[in-house]
């Protein structure tokens, strides 16, 4: 994950007549080392090829300093202190806002020794840059340490110099500013104030609407987003342009989540381009969500009638999933002794009326032998049975649960209702659903309990059927586990 954030900041000049503190000799100190007389001083100026005119401003300016008297060098620590007065020129950058920073320092100059009664005006600059530019040190020459002790007076205006590129960089887990190629150490910024309230800390990702990468096949899949803006606000910050890559996402909502979930499972189902029976196409639900993690985080339950609307009637692929109910290929070829259909759209909402038509009284025993009761979802449709039912003595036969975030809740159910769970290798339990009322009607289903919906006051029901067998017909596996349930 990588975020450039840029803009232009300004770099500017102030001349100001004051007192510095440089921390310090003076280079003048090291010129006149050795030296006492101006002769010798001069010979070495004129060593240097320094112009006639220049020489005569330093020896100028060290009589009006006496430190040269009368033709002689003298007293040279005390004319040269480490605290100097004189006019300066201070470079520093100024940034538009507060964060990361409002000024900082470039380098300081010295202009000229002046005398102290030439500060005769007042420095009249905004206070924060003052407070700023007292004791402060250029970040760029490390070496040129010093303090401005007092400003009294400037000369001229502060003026523009050039502007230069800021950049806000976080890579590798941190937060640095670069200036002129150079990079420095800054506070974090909150990823909150980067992605405007979107920020998902216990996933450490960006929250996106569906919408935003409905045709970005690549983005669903790898749950990371780039993009470039020209205009791009931080709060605290201000305006830059920004660049980001390879940012985590998360989906913002539940409806985002299925829509985004329900893409990727049309691609899974389209891969395979067959007939898809429904126990396989709740695998492929169960696996995608167990891929991609970050849909743990949403309540994305088990629904074949939104698959296939995802597809729509005109889809060859809605009428390849059908086919796995109208088909159902693992019994075709047994024919049962009654046959049940359910409609929601056209049979009685209330589950206690679909019980008329298995014409059972209420059962003493319920044995489920289903592989698929694994969450919290279908506990609670199972407990609602159970209620049903008249609390008959339940028994199920699944394997280990899978949603671990609702396992206390769904031990509670286990121990209210004193069902008794059986648990197997997911490959050791049958492929298809059964349900036993008393041990001698046996129903084969192709559907969980998920296909209950608890989401109103009665239980609806979705498309599916229930088919009476005789025990002769039943697949020995089937057969083998009753009895170990028995």
């Amino acid at each position: 994950m990588r975020i450039e954030l840029k803009k232009n900041i300004q770099i500017k000049q102030m001349e100001f007549v004051g007192e510095v503190d440089f921390f310090e000799e003076s280079p003048y100190i090291e010129l006149l080392k050795d030296m006492k007389t101006e002769k010798d001083l001069v010979s070495e100026l004129q060593n240097k090829n320094m112009p006639i005119s220049a020489i005569k401003n330093i020896i100028n300016r060290f009589e009006d300093l006496k430190v040269l008297r009368d033709g002689y060098i003298i007293d040279v620590q005390s004319g040269f202190p480490e605290k100097e007065y004189g006019k300066y020129s201070f470079e520093y950058f100024e940034n538009d806002t507060s964060k990361p920073f409002k000024f900082l320092t470039q380098d300081i100059k010295r202009e000229k020794a002046v005398s102290r009664n030439s500060a005769d005006n007042i420095l009249d600059i905004e206070r924060n840059l003052l407070d700023f530019i007292i004791k402060k040190n250029s970040i760029f020459k490390t070496k040129k340490e010093f303090e401005i002790i007092k400003i009294e007076n400037r000369k001229g205006l502060s003026k523009d110099i050039t502007e230069i590129p800021l950049e806000l960089i976080y890579d590798k887990n941190e937060w640095k500013y670069q200036l002129k190629d150079k990079k420095f150490d800054m506070e974090s910024i909150d990823f909150n104030k980067i992605f405007k309230g979107d920020w998902d800390e216990e996933y450490f990702s960006f929250k996106v609407e569906y919408s935003w990468i409905k045709n970005m096949i690549d983005v669903q899949k790898s749950f990371k987003w780039s993009s470039d803006f020209e205009k791009y606000s931080v709060a605290e910050y201000g305006n830059f342009s920004v660049k980001f890559e390879d940012i985590p996402i998360i989906p913002k909502t539940e409806k985002d989540a299925l829509e985004w979930f329900l893409s990727l499972l049309k691609l899974d189902i389209e891969e395979k381009n067959r007939y898809i029976s429904k126990d396989e196409l709740q695998q492929l639900w169960i696996n995608l969500k167990e891929n991609k993690p970050k849909f743990q985080k949403f309540e994305l339950n088990f629904n074949f009638k939104t698959i296939l609307n995802q597809f729509g009637r005109e889809s060859k692929y809605y009428w390849l999933l059908q086919a796995g109910i109208d088909l159902y290929p693992f019994y075709n070829r047994l024919i049962p002794k009654e046959k049940i259909i359910v409609d929601a759209k056209n049979d009685a909402d209330l589950f206690e009326d679909l019980f008329e038509k298995f014409h059972i009284a209420m059962p003493e025993k319920l044995v489920i032998i289903d592989r698929w009761i694994v969450n919290l979802e279908q506990f609670k449709a199972l407990e609602k049975l159970i209620e049903i039912l008249g609390n008959p003595e339940t028994t199920i036969i699944t394997q280990s649960i899978r949603d671990r975030k609702s396992n206390k809740l769904i031990e509670k159910i286990i121990t209210r209702n004193n069902i008794r769970k059986v648990e197997k290798n997911k490959n050791d339990i049958i492929h298809s659903r059964y349900w036993i009322f008393d041990t001698d009607k046996v129903y084969q289903t192709a559907e969980s309990l998920d296909f209950i919906s608890l989401d109103k006051e009665c239980i609806n029901l979705q498309y599916t059927n229930f088919n009476l067998f005789e025990d002769k017909d039943l697949d020995p596996k089937v057969l083998a586990l009753l009895k170990e349930a028995n």
